[in-house]
């Protein structure tokens, strides 16, 4: 890997949302973001997304410049807390960071912008961040066909870094660890403060 160098030997940032109730547009959502060399997290910070707001650009970005220096930013999808989109170009340009979206599957464009068209007033500028996002590709890594989104990093590299991040499947570790650890206080904070917490 020419630009990035050894994948085990990156600071990697990863981001993922804890739980919400589908219903509580309005409320707020966790979001952590960590980083991890080597399979050893050094990292961990908490921010706060609003269910179905248009936030989720500016919390990352904010998490991130309490995490440290980063050399490459991965996420699981441009959605959190509902429709919350995360402009992933932006969040490069601005962050000067390659970042990775490591997708379940492969989105379906069209009922994405019919669904925020039908619920949201303001679907032309959710619209706009979904069309500047881009389609994924697909790349062969550890044995599958992983829909990916990738900004300043090629598809070499992100086939690399699966392969050498992927302890189990198809996720990449520092991914994996943010979500599990993102769901796992979310249900804490959810049970210790139920008035003012929502989780699904």
């Amino acid at each position: 890997m020419p630009g990035l160098g050894d994948p085990r030997s990156l600071r990697v940032a990863a981001f993922e949302e804890g739980g919400f109730s589908p219903r509580a547009r309005g409320s707020k959502a966790l979001l952590l973001g960590l980083v991890m060399r080597s399979f050893r997290i050094e990292a961990v910070e908490l921010g706060w997304v609003a269910v179905d707001g248009l936030d989720a650009t500016e919390v990352v970005l904010e998490v991130l410049s309490r995490l440290g220096d980063v050399d490459l930013i991965v996420l699981g999808s441009v959605t959190c807390a509902g429709f919350n989109l995360v402009d992933v170009q932006r969040l490069y340009e601005e962050s000067g960071v390659p970042v990775l979206v490591v997708l379940s599957r492969k989105p379906r464009p069209f009922a994405a912008e019919s669904a925020l068209i039908r619920h949201f007033d303001d679907w032309r500028d959710r619209v706009e961040i979904l069309r500047r996002v881009g389609e994924p590709v697909e790349v062969r890594a550890r044995g599958f066909r992983i829909p990916v989104i990738a900004y300043g990093i090629s598809l070499e590299e992100v086939a690399s870094v699966i392969e050498s991040l992927a302890a189990f499947g198809k996720y990449p570790e520092p991914l994996r660890a943010a979500r599990v650890l993102a769901r796992e206080l979310s249900a804490a904070l959810a049970k210790a403060h139920p008035s003012n917490f929502q989780s699904c």
